[in-house]
């Protein structure tokens, strides 16, 4: 009996490991922001325009501010006039699809002003999409993990309190 409960679990990991790599992940191929990793030299000095979502949050300094705009690939740090940043009421997160910035700026390689970093410092900025809540929904592998560790931790409860007695 105790024989065909080793067996048993067995079964039932080999079952759960095969639906974990059962499941695959694509990537929506994007590229953007990354050409201006790529070619910074070539974009060096010049006015570019950008469109992504605004992440994290606003970060006041003086009259200005920084915000990160991501194009789902890699963030972009964009210098704007806080009266700008102040247009955009919703930041992504979790929680949060934020609104999709088009902005129109000089491109930095390695911004002096700024430490070096990359950077763009914008004269335009406008909101082309507002942001929104965004529910995500559990996905099946969660509950499928869940649910098999659940029986595994009953049956080997039920074989450990069946052995003390």
């Amino acid at each position: 009996m105790f024989k065909a409960l080793k067996i048993n679990i067995l079964l039932l990991f080999i079952v759960f490991f095969s639906l974990l790599t059962s499941f695959t992940v694509r990537a929506d191929e994007v590229s953007n922001f990354s050409d201006f990793v790529e070619k910074a030299a070539v974009y060096n000095g010049k006015e570019v325009t950008i469109r992504g979502e605004a992440i994290g949050e606003a970060m006041k300094r003086g009259d200005y501010g920084w915000v990160n705009i991501s194009d789902g690939s890699l963030p972009m740090g964009v210098w704007m006039k806080w009266e700008d940043a102040k247009k955009i009421k919703t930041f992504g997160d979790y929680k949060h699809k934020g609104d999709i910035v088009e902005v129109t700026g000089i491109f930095n390689k390695s911004c002096l002003e700024h430490g070096g970093d990359m950077d763009i410092h914008a004269s335009n900025v406008k909101i082309v999409d507002p942001g929104k809540v965004q529910l995500k929904p559990v996905s099946r592998i969660k509950i499928v993990v869940g649910a098999s560790l659940t029986l595994v931790t009953l049956l080997i409860g039920s074989i450990y309190f069946k052995h003390n007695k």
